[in-house]
């Protein structure tokens, strides 16, 4: 999807088309990328924050009117500031629950207009256990990995990710799905904003670390069967997890 920055009505409409598309597809679940309806619209990001509800509405009737599970990074207001929030709906549009985004990315000056998140999130969900990240999360491996632990069997990641990085993001994507054995669905933003270029290159990664679905850098609803059968098995033949010892590792590496 290309984000047209503080245009919400028209990436309203462009969510829309590209939702129908999937669910046409018998698609169960749409993922929208990081800051779907307003890009980082910082001249009306408090504006856009307090439509919070709105957007989550229109997400929600979306996915009851086409059976479809859908989840998206929006600006959510709050007492304490506003957050980047990655919220989650069933296909029956039934509010799950959101992510607000932990890591924000202070070389672009993130953390002067959004407020951090605190916890992670894992969601109930018709397919099973949901963990949720945005962008720069995924850089850091003890967020998934927690995750993981807690039981997710697939991992959402919504991104505007550039194209100078997308090296980056492609090896990261394939690394977070090996290394914990689960499903990655990471879905980035295409086109332009300012002097920024995005790349797409959105992809489904089995938890063997296979491409199942992969979008270069032209809009487009990319999609993939995925089948949890196989990765019990995976997690059998391969039992890094299993075979963790985190009392030798220590809580944290900076704690040594």
């Amino acid at each position: 999807m290309n984000v047209r920055t503080g245009r919400e009505a028209e990436n309203r409409e462009t969510a829309a088309a590209g939702i129908r598309e999937l669910a046409a597809r018998g698609a169960v679940l749409g993922v929208l990328p990081e800051l779907w309806s307003s890009g980082f619209d910082y001249a009306d990001l408090e504006g856009h924050a307090r439509r919070f509800p709105d957007l989550v509405a229109f997400l929600s009737a979306t996915a009851r009117e086409h059976g479809i599970c859908l989840a998206g990074s929006l600006p959510e207001y709050t007492e304490q500031g506003i957050h980047n929030t990655l919220v989650m709906v069933d296909a029956d549009g039934e509010y799950l629950g959101g992510y607000r985004k932990i890591h924000l990315f202070t070389k672009t000056g993130e953390h002067l207009h959004f407020a951090s998140g605190d916890a992670p999130v894992l969601l109930r969900t018709s397919l099973g256990l949901a963990g949720l990240m945005i962008c720069y999360d995924l850089r850091f491996p003890e967020l998934c990995r927690g995750l993981t632990i807690a039981g997710a069997k697939l991992v959402i990641v919504a991104a505007q990710w550039p194209a100078a990085r997308k090296h980056h993001w492609d090896a990261l994507l394939q690394a977070r799905a090996i290394e914990n054995q689960i499903f990655i669905i990471g879905v980035n933003r295409v086109g332009k904003d300012g002097d920024t270029l995005f790349s797409g290159h959105s992809a489904i990664i089995s938890p063997n670390g296979e491409i199942l679905s992969f979008s270069a850098d032209r809009p487009e609803a990319a999609s993939a069967v995925i089948s949890f059968a196989g990765q019990q098995k995976l997690r059998d033949l391969i039992p890094c997890l299993r075979e963790r010892r985190p009392h030798v590792y220590g809580r944290d590496a900076d704690e040594r």
